[in-house]
């Protein structure tokens, strides 16, 4: 199967926003801006990353809750060597990948913002839950 590049991915599709391709997400996870969530400042970008989780793609605002730093210090680098957990590079924060919560470093028990996102059969990945009524 060939995939189209990233950048021949449409702003949206059915309305709603496109974020990446899933086979776009590395190992270490992806970086995505996004535009227009805020109406009093549309182009006010928010800061997402997308993580693997088995075979799940997660996605979470890109600010650690103890300082709202950004998590990466690298592009696309935001796991810990072991790449088990999401590491927050300012502090030193773990959380757990499958539901954001800090286990170890100063923002002990706080939780990263989770973002719905939904995977299309062909590999876009979609703001927003999985649609309802099969559709």
């Amino acid at each position: 199967m060939t995939t189209a590049p990233l950048d021949s991915l449409p702003a949206t599709i059915d309305g709603r926003i496109v974020l990446c391709r899933a086979d776009g997400v590395g190992d270490g996870g992806r970086s995505v801006g996004v535009a227009g969530l805020d109406r009093t400042a549309p182009e006010k970008l928010l800061d997402l990353f997308l993580i693997r989780d088995g075979e799940a793609l997660r996605c979470y605002v890109d600010m650690c809750p103890h300082l709202g730093s950004s998590l990466h210090f690298l592009p696309d680098t935001y796991l810990d060597s072991t790449r088990r957990y999401i590491l927050c590079s300012t502090h030193g924060a773990r959380f757990r990948k499958a539901d954001g919560r800090c286990f170890a470093g100063p923002c002990l028990n706080e939780k990263l913002v989770g973002v719905p996102i939904h995977v299309r059969e062909d590999g876009v990945v979609l703001l927003g839950p999985p649609p309802t009524g099969g559709g």
